[in-house]
């Protein structure tokens, strides 16, 4: 169970990311740790984890959640973003019937 430090599941180094609104999304992402610095570290299947700074809100589909310590982490299977909402940012779910013109 997380913290020590932002543990990671594989053996990959945690990839930073520094203004997550500027990556298009996160695939493969099977859980979220939403932290009280306000952090959130998502776990990634066959992929990098990232950590991402200053999340506000997670709005995600859920197949489960549980707190540990501080922490809550929140079981998924989805690909997110990062998105600006009314000045908080949000880690939400990729609409892919988002129409391109």
């Amino acid at each position: 169970m997380l913290p020590e430090q932002y543990r990671t599941s594989g053996d990959a180094e945690l990839r930073h990311i520094r203004d997550p609104a500027t990556a298009a999304c996160f695939s493969a992402v099977t859980r979220i740790w939403h932290l009280p610095s306000g952090h959130a570290l998502l776990e990634r299947e066959r992929h990098r984890d990232c950590l991402l700074p200053a999340v506000d809100r997670i709005e995600v589909p859920t197949s489960g959640c549980e707190r540990v310590g501080d922490a809550v982490a929140i079981d998924t299977r989805t690909t997110v973003e990062v998105i600006a909402r009314g000045g908080d940012r949000v880690l939400t779910k990729v609409d892919i019937n988002m129409k391109l013109e």
